[in-house]
């Protein structure tokens, strides 16, 4: 998993080393526990801005945990809508929080007026996006697209922890119009917030991560080949101005890279109520290259026409 900020102005990479070294290297939770561990950084310079990059197997922790590194490192507040439930309240509860937030995003895509939540848009896009490559290659969209969705668990702990889910989604992808997409994606949504599915695989996922590698790659393998067509994973933006060491963020991405084959990755972030969306894609997915190349932009344009 890789992370990166660029913002405006110039940090050496001497003074990210030092800043990592006096708040995150050596920092310890309240057992005597390193909370950050494992980790490699590049400081690029391009221009008026500088490129900060952060790498780390996905193993070991989710996009939330960076975050959260980030928080430390550069002493800003990242504010952002996190799933956060009491233990009393019904996991079903905790589920419905997470698949529909952030409404205040939804609102400002959307204007609300479909009264779906921002998940529901980024995924019905993703899928208007696929239908429309394939069709400009002179192929049918299938009817459906099975993508895996990623989830973060209520409660994230902190420190590097993959505190986090995914789920198979059948999502409508050949539909008459958007809005029909958009409404059958929110219904599939609601379908999730009475299931323990997500929670099961967290469950799961966690069990596997104790299963010695001989034994594990097999049973990865078998469950790459048996069916996701994309993968999603939906980051909601951050609601201020962010800074690093005085610096202002001007931008971010998330990247994921994969040992195994995956035609489509998307995922988003973002800061100061702006997303950025990236898209890891196999050229060649759709059959036909230039619909691959002009992928951003028709995302882009089937985002606008909701």
């Amino acid at each position: 998993m890789l992370l990166g900020i660029v913002v405006q102005g110039e940090i050496t990479p001497g003074r990210i080393s030092q800043l990592l070294q006096d708040r995150i290297l050596n920092l310890k939770d309240s057992k005597g526990n390193l909370v950050y561990h494992r980790m490699k950084q590049t400081v690029g310079k391009a221009g008026p801005h500088t490129l900060i990059i952060f790498r780390v197997d996905h193993v070991y922790c989710d996009l939330y945990s960076l975050i959260g590194l980030f928080r430390v490192l550069f002493q800003t507040p990242l504010s952002m809508p996190i799933p956060s439930q009491k233990s009393r309240i019904s996991s079903w509860r905790k589920w419905k929080s997470i698949l529909t937030l952030p409404s205040e995003l939804s609102k400002m895509l959307t204007g609300n007026k479909y009264g779906v939540a921002f998940s529901h848009v980024i995924v019905s896009t993703a899928n208007g996006t696929i239908a429309r490559a394939l069709r400009n290659s002179g192929l049918e969209p299938p009817a459906n697209l099975d993508a895996d969705y990623v989830l973060p668990m209520p409660n994230h702990p902190g420190g590097f922890n993959a505190h986090m889910t995914q789920v198979k989604l059948e999502i409508p992808c050949n539909v008459k119009c958007a809005e029909e997409r958009l409404h059958r994606t929110q219904d599939i949504f609601k379908s999730l917030e009475g299931s323990f599915l997500p929670l099961t695989n967290y469950h799961c996922f966690n069990i596997l991560t104790l299963t010695p590698l001989p034994i594990l790659k097999p049973i990865l393998d078998g469950i790459y080949k048996s069916g996701h067509r994309y993968l999603l994973s939906n980051m909601s933006t951050s609601l201020t101005k962010e800074y690093a060491d005085g610096l202002e963020m001007v931008d971010v991405f998330a990247i994921v890279s994969f040992s195994r084959e995956i035609g489509l990755y998307v995922a988003n972030w973002g800061l100061n109520n702006k997303l950025r969306f990236n898209f890891i894609i196999d050229k060649s997915v759709f059959g036909d290259e230039a619909s691959a190349i002009k992928f951003a932009s028709y995302f882009e344009e089937e985002l606008k026409n909701l």
